[in-house]
């Protein structure tokens, strides 16, 4: 009758997204999802972004990013016989915690966002992983660049703190000391303490200068 055809549609919209989500490869029948349950718990979104930050922030302490997506797909149920709103919040939160990643470690791009994007928008699982997985080693390699951008600014302050009484300090002179070029350490001493080199080597020695006018 008239009912029929609204229902039947609804359960073949259905189906298809959740082949379309799922990518089962096999015919999809609405029997097998129709008592399909929501599922998805608050304390596993929090275990899920810490599992992950830490990811990212102690790869040497990691196993292959395969293995660990295995690990966090295991731990929330998702397969082909997951729900497609589980399936779907499991994907939203994987986004959620990327994007905090990326702005944690500076890396707040175009590309980063673009990248989030196509994160949410794979459609099948598998693609998902695919595109999880590269993410994955794309930020753990941004991670490290950051700490070793962080290493090359703090030596540079210390090393100013250090010699801020010689009047040959330069750029130059400390970018050698730090093994890049002085170019190159300005420009990470700037984002890092958002103060020039000479600006902070001016500020050191009046700093330093100041009890020595008081003994005066």
């Amino acid at each position: 009758g008239a009912k029929e055809i609204p229902d039947a549609y609804e359960e073949a919209m259905k189906t298809l997204r959740y082949r379309y989500l799922l990518g089962d490869k096999q015919i999809l029948e609405f029997a097998r999802i129709r008592n399909r349950r929501f599922s998805y718990h608050a304390s596993a979104e929090s275990r899920l972004s810490k599992m992950i930050i830490k990811y990212i922030r102690e790869p040497e302490e990691q196993k292959e990013p395969k293995l660990f997506l295995e690990e966090i797909l295991a731990m929330h149920d998702i397969n082909e016989e997951a729900s497609m709103e589980t399936v779907e919040c499991f994907k939203f939160e994987i986004a959620s915690t990327i994007n905090r990643a990326m702005s944690s470690i500076g890396y707040s791009t175009k590309e980063g966002a673009e990248a989030v994007g196509e994160l949410l928008e794979k459609p099948t699982l598998e693609q998902f992983r695919e595109i999880f997985t590269e993410l994955l080693i794309m930020l753990r390699g941004k991670n490290q660049e950051a700490e070793e951008e962080q290493d090359c600014a703090g030596l540079a302050k210390r090393y100013i703190e250090e010699h801020f009484s010689d009047p040959g300090l330069s750029v130059v002179m400390i970018g050698e000391q730090v093994g890049r070029s002085g170019g190159y350490v300005s420009k990470l001493f700037r984002n890092r303490y958002g103060i020039s080199i000479p600006g902070y080597v001016m500020s050191v020695r009046i700093h330093n200068a100041n009890p020595m006018m008081k003994r005066r």
